[in-house]
């Protein structure tokens, strides 16, 4: 059996199948466009976590009293790794990337990395919470992820090698 799964690794190491980073180079260099980019799959390359703390009051009448009830919920939004997601609409430098039906998220790469940069998760550093805040159905959620969230495609490359032939027939003298 040990045999089988080191022939199926060999076999895909050397096909090169597998995900890999979706970068603007990759955009660039394959002629991306709106169209082109509609038809990739993408994906999210590690489990992505969101939160955002929401306050509760509640109020009711109870026994002649008003009795107000106050706590705190936490609103998560997760979204696992490998999670399937389709291009809504691409800027020059970002593309919105939808995993549900109603959500979408902004994704570009870092301007200061050059061309080979990741599209990763964008967003806003609050000074004050210390927490990159990105924004989800309208509300602001801290990114929690321990490792960046960032887009990858499936991708397989395949490697051509052509051999043009030619066979002289020779040359006898007198000819």
């Amino acid at each position: 059996m040990t045999i089988w799964a080191l022939a199926l690794l060999t076999s895909l190491i050397t096909t090169g199948c597998g995900y890999g980073a979706f970068t603007q180079a990759m955009r660039q260099s394959y002629g991306m466009d709106d169209a082109r980019l509609r038809e990739v799959q993408f994906f999210m390359s590690h489990r992505c976590v969101l939160e955002r703390t929401v306050n509760e009051s509640t109020g009711e009448v109870a026994r002649g009293r008003l009795e107000i009830r106050s706590g705190v919920a936490i609103d998560v939004v997760r979204i696992p790794k490998r999670t399937p997601g389709v291009l809504e609409f691409a800027l020059p430098d970002q593309l919105a990337v939808s995993f549900a039906p109603g959500s979408r998220f902004f994704f570009g790469p870092d301007p200061r990395a050059g061309p080979g940069a990741p599209y990763s998760l964008l967003g806003k550093y609050d000074r004050v919470s210390h927490r990159f805040l990105v924004l989800h159905g309208g509300a602001e959620y801290a990114l929690v992820s321990k490792k960046p969230c960032q887009l990858v495609v499936h991708r397989r490359e395949t490697r051509s090698r052509s051999r043009d032939r030619t066979t002289l027939p020779g040359r006898r003298l007198g000819e």
